[in-house]
């Protein structure tokens, strides 16, 4: 019994760890975000961590878009990015010159940045029909052999959100306007 109770005790305390380590998180926080078709929607990735409150010195971002949909834009530290980088970095490395893919490095120039920041904003556009679906991950193991993670430390926890492109609303209801119209043939 005694054994039992350690052994618990111990996987609780690994859990609680791997919960508490360093991670991102894309917002906004939904199930899945919906693009209207040909529109397009910022993605904000946000830096986060319970035991590490004075936040962050830089980042290695591996993003990986799954799906009809494609990278249009990255801001990390340019003026009004609303980033935590933003006036205060040595300059950032940003390539998304493959559509589906884009690697971001940066470092602050001085300090860090607070946790729950938002470290980078991605512009994710839809050029697939409607009904497609799709993802955004930070994990990015599989296309550049290497997970997002912080210039001081390892992110521990990766973060997906999954997308939908949906028609535009003047579609919607042009195609709902023509419902009263149709009529069954008698054979």
């Amino acid at each position: 019994m005694k054994k039992l109770l350690i052994s618990v005790l111990a996987l609780s305390c690994v859990a609680g760890m791997a919960t508490a380590a360093p991670m991102f998180d894309i917002a906004p926080g939904v199930g899945t975000l919906e693009i209207l078709e040909g529109g397009s929607a910022w993605l904000d990735i946000v830096g986060t961590s319970p035991t590490r409150p004075q936040g962050f010195q830089g980042l290695e971002l591996y993003s990986v878009l799954e799906g009809p949909f494609q990278i249009t834009s990255v801001m990390i530290d340019q003026p009004g990015a609303g980033t935590g980088f933003e006036g205060n970095s040595t300059g950032a490395y940003i390539d998304f010159t493959d559509p589906k893919a884009a690697i971001v490095q940066v470092t602050t120039a001085s300090g860090f940045i607070p946790a729950g920041s938002i470290v980078a904003k991605i512009q994710v556009k839809a050029v697939g029909p409607v009904g497609s679906m799709g993802s955004f991950t930070t994990d990015g193991t599989q296309f550049w052999g290497a997970a997002s993670n912080f210039a001081d430390g390892e992110a521990a926890v990766q973060d997906t959100l999954q997308l939908a492109i949906t028609p535009e609303p003047m579609t919607a209801m042009l195609l709902l306007a023509a419902v009263p119209f149709l009529r069954r043939r008698s054979a």
